[in-house]
């Protein structure tokens, strides 16, 4: 018999076992192709625009960007959110404008970090692979920024839902809590880390910070064994 494929854990994935076990299932187990939708095809436009320019040969565009309302004021960087908008299927004139709009208000919160902010590995891969409690996450953080010589840290994460999280989100967050627990792990020497999530599509407020003691982050660890065995 051929050896079953090793399951790994994720923030989604958990968040859609936790919404609908069979919804996981046809997903992650049936293989069940995933439709892209207008939303989805936006967010990672703007990911990938935004990662382009933390590459040290691109940030010479941030502050041309930064004294524009638009990111046309760089043809580069619109063309490439054209080309990938056709790459993902949905191009049109609204959803480029949208994607402009939301990559400028990620550009004016303070994208390189501010006063000695350190971002060296954007989309950074983390796999946690814990024996006692026993489970194995693996993620990606969009923009972790290192302070006072890597004694702090800041994971930033950009959403482009219509929507902001309601208070439950924000009080138990399984995304924050893999994401923090990761950092404990991969910047051992840190010690003070939150994680900021960005609404880019909340211009005048896109900002939601979450910080969680220690020992909640212990129980979270029993809490992914049990979804583990799942």
């Amino acid at each position: 018999m051929p050896k079953p494929t090793e399951r790994i854990l994720s923030a989604s994935r958990i968040k859609t076992l936790d919404s609908c076990s069979w919804k996981y299932w046809g997903t992650y187990h049936l293989g069940l192709p995933r439709s892209k939708n207008p939303g989805s095809s936006r967010g990672t436009v703007c990911h990938t625009v935004l990662e382009m320019l933390l590459n040290p040969r691109h940030r010479k565009y941030i502050k041309k960007l930064l004294k524009s309302p638009s990111i046309r004021s760089v043809p580069s960087v619109f063309k490439l959110v054209e080309k990938n908008l056709k790459k993902e299927g949905y191009y049109s004139e609204e959803n480029a404008e949208m994607c402009d709009e939301m990559i400028l208000v990620a550009l004016n919160c303070d994208f390189l970090g501010g006063r000695g902010a350190k971002i060296t590995e954007p989309e950074k891969k983390f796999l946690l692979n814990s024996s006692e409690p026993k489970y194995k996450v693996l993620g990606y953080m969009d923009k972790p920024a290192a302070y006072k010589k890597g004694k702090k840290l800041i994971i930033i994460d950009y959403k482009t839902s219509k929507v902001k999280f309601v208070q439950p989100e924000v009080d138990y967050n399984i995304q924050a809590l893999v994401y923090l627990l990761a950092a404990k792990e991969v910047w051992p020497d840190v010690k003070e880390c939150s994680v900021e999530f960005q609404f880019l599509r909340f211009p005048e407020d896109p900002s939601i910070t979450i910080k969680v003691p220690d020992e909640e982050l212990q129980g979270f660890e029993h809490f992914l064994e049990h979804v583990f065995k799942l």
